[in-house]
């Protein structure tokens, strides 16, 4: 007799818990469909633009026009915000050193950090640095950690963008069906006290660990989203730039300038590479550069050597020709002088 009471107690009870499974996913319908209706009532479509316009509501959220676009938050509602902000900057370790303080004076924290080092291009310039950080920024320091950012010197922000999700339905939903187990739970207890069969005790003790199985998995989903909500998620992408990407086009005399300055810092780059091309590679042509000297003198120097030599023999065979020709001369002159005596007598 007390085993079918109490089987049926576990019976009930099982029933009980489908029934409050089923309550709170009829409460989360309820929900979405007030959510809905929240949201139909919120926004007006304009047939002018074509765009839904927000109208003023309580809990409702809207941009402002003026400034810095702020984000109004409704309120008592479960906000996840990300926002993602791509930077440049001609001051990268102070920038980001700067960020960094920033982001612990809002009591927030770096959750990775990927950062380029210093190294140089294949001509020997210096490279440009990067940086992609991932912080988490209490959602109520978010905004004023923004504006920081914008106002902060040496920073460009070439792009922003935010992204708000509401889970205010998931996050009801969870605590309603860990309420409803919590109180299964409670009565798995209470019978277990009561039984008094092997079987009873095992169906119970199986029953309570896939309850508080579940109980640690919802409790675990709800800290996710509470860390989510408390802190908002902002990915910083920042490149180290020489000049800022203009945000307007520039004037024809303002690009006769620019282009004028880049070209000659590209001659100087240029010439500055070819120095150092040209020192640094000494060791390779400097030899042979003396080598090659060294060849040109030794041919010079042969070549005189052979000139000498020839000229050394041309001489003999002047004197020898010199001789012949003198000899006939000396001749002559006897002759003369003979008829000249002839002559006399």
């Amino acid at each position: 007799m007390k085993k079918s009471i109490l089987s049926g107690l576990i019976m009930a009870l099982m029933l009980s818990a489908t029934a409050c499974s089923a309550g709170s996913a009829s409460n989360s319908q309820v929900a979405v469909s007030e959510t809905m209706a929240y949201d139909a009532s919120s926004q007006k479509y304009d047939m002018g633009t074509g765009v839904m316009a927000e109208t003023d509501s309580p809990s409702g959220s809207s941009l402002s026009s003026e400034g810095t676009s702020q984000v109004i938050l409704p309120e008592n509602r479960k906000l996840i915000r990300t926002v993602s902000l791509h930077l440049e900057t001609d001051d990268f370790d102070s920038v980001l050193e700067g960020i960094t303080q920033e982001v612990s004076a809002t009591e927030g924290y770096v959750e990775s950090s990927d950062v380029s080092g210093s190294r140089l291009t294949s001509s020997g310039v210096p490279a440009m640095r990067s940086a992609y950080l991932t912080v988490r920024i209490p959602s109520d320091s978010l905004d004023s950690f923004l504006a920081w950012t914008e106002e902060r010197e040496h920073i460009n922000i070439v792009n922003r963008s935010e992204n708000v999700s509401d889970v205010t339905l998931q996050y009801t939903d969870i605590e309603s069906r860990k309420k409803s187990l919590e109180m299964e739970q409670e009565r798995l207890w209470e019978l277990l006290e009561q039984a008094d069969s092997i079987e009873s005790i095992i169906a119970l003790e199986q029953r309570l660990s896939e309850v508080r199985y579940n109980l640690e998995s919802l409790e675990s989903r709800l800290r996710l989203y509470d860390n989510q909500v408390d802190y908002s998620t902002v990915t910083l992408s920042i490149d180290e730039v020489k000049s800022y990407t203009p945000a307007t086009p520039p004037s024809a005399w303002r690009q006769i300038g620019t282009g004028f300055s880049r070209n000659l810092k590209r001659l100087g780059e240029g010439l500055s590479a070819f120095l150092i091309t040209l020192i640094s590679a000494s060791p390779l042509w400097v030899p042979a550069v003396l080598v090659l000297c060294l060849i040109v003198w030794g041919m010079k120097k042969l070549n005189r050597k052979k000139g000498q030599k020839g000229d050394e023999q041309r001489l003999p065979k002047q004197k020898k020709i010199v001789k012949k020709t003198d000899q006939p001369s000396k001749l002559s002159e006897g002759a003369e002088n003979s008829k000249e005596s002839d002559s006399k007598e």
